[in-house]
């Protein structure tokens, strides 16, 4: 193994996208070692547009290898490329996105300068209807922060390929959330980690068939498993008690936030979902914290944005308090 780099990348139904993705990686200053592809299972000519792309492109210095997961899910193409990675680090992109050209050359100067460390997170750009935006995020790894804010997707975790495989790799159980439930994981266990700060990378396209746009009533219960998950991952964790509560205060406040989201959404169902799931006995917030959680989602119900910045405060203040 070298201090090289593996992108890996799960497809299903984007063959009128998928081209100009790999396009985009092409392009590239510096190319990766290696571009695996995983067709799962796609019903158009997804398979058929990235064989012919692989035949144009690959050479002895530029691996491109097609494989298809059989099982559906992201995750599962996710881990079966994973299990084929041979170089040190890997990279996992998506299917509808565009690689910023500059992104795998900085990212080797990172590591030559400090190839030793478990994850290096980076920033990204969103782009809405032609308006790119870089996504919100705060250069630390605190665990809680990230419960609320999700700031660790897919394309903002570049791992060393032994520490995501001795985390388990992709949760196959998850159909949405499995990023924001796998940088949790990250957070948790990774002891040594940078971000590359140089500036925000690739454009995350947001599209009519983006999982983005996917309203959150129609995937209320794909969303409680990854919260389940989460609440699972952070009590059988060796943590701080401090750093312990604050995660669990964290969840607390995403499930009411998201209770108030839903409401706003007019998915009854949903709503009544999450609140139980932050009625738990392992979350068991004090009074005052279930004020702030009704207060959250109060303002969620009515349309108000950013309630994660404000359940953010509150743990900061906390905190402060502890210390």
């Amino acid at each position: 193994m070298s201090h090289e780099l593996t992108v890996i990348i799960p497809v299903y139904n984007r063959a009128h996208l998928v081209e100009r993705t790999l396009d985009s990686i092409a392009a590239s200053t510096r190319l990766p070692h290696e571009l695996i592809l995983v067709d799962n299972n796609s019903r158009d000519d997804s398979y058929r547009v990235c064989r012919d792309w692989a035949a144009r492109h690959a050479t002895p210095e530029f691996r491109v290898t097609l494989m298809q997961a059989l099982a559906p899910g992201a995750s599962v193409a996710r881990d079966v490329g994973l299990a084929a990675c041979h170089t040190d680090y890997v990279y996992f992109f998506d299917s509808d996105d565009l690689f910023s050209a500059t992104f795998i050359a900085d990212l080797c100067e990172a590591m030559a300068d400090d190839a030793d460390q478990d994850v290096f997170f980076v920033p990204v750009r969103q782009c809405v209807n032609g308006q790119a935006a870089v996504r919100s995020y705060s250069a630390t790894a605190d665990p809680w922060l990230h419960i609320l804010n999700s700031q660790f997707d897919t394309l903002s975790m570049v791992f060393r390929t032994t520490f995501i495989r001795s985390i388990g790799g992709w949760n196959e159980a998850l159909t949405v959330w499995d990023d924001w439930e796998l940088g949790l994981r990250v957070t948790l266990s990774a002891r040594r980690w940078r971000w590359l700060t140089r500036q925000a990378y690739h454009e995350v396209l947001v599209h009519p068939e983006s999982q983005t746009n996917t309203s959150l009533g129609a995937t209320t219960a794909p969303s409680l498993q990854a919260m389940q998950a989460a609440l699972d991952e952070v009590s059988d964790a060796t943590l701080r008690a401090d750093l312990r509560r604050s995660c669990l205060l964290a969840l607390y406040l995403r499930a009411r936030i998201y209770s108030g989201k839903l409401l706003h959404e007019g998915a009854t169902s949903g709503y009544h979902a999450f609140l139980t799931f932050s009625r738990q006995p392992s979350l068991s917030p004090s009074s005052v914290w279930r004020t702030v959680g009704w207060l959250l989602s109060t303002y969620s119900r009515w349309g108000g944005r950013g309630a994660w910045r404000i359940a953010a405060w509150c743990i900061r203040i906390k905190l402060k308090e502890k210390n």
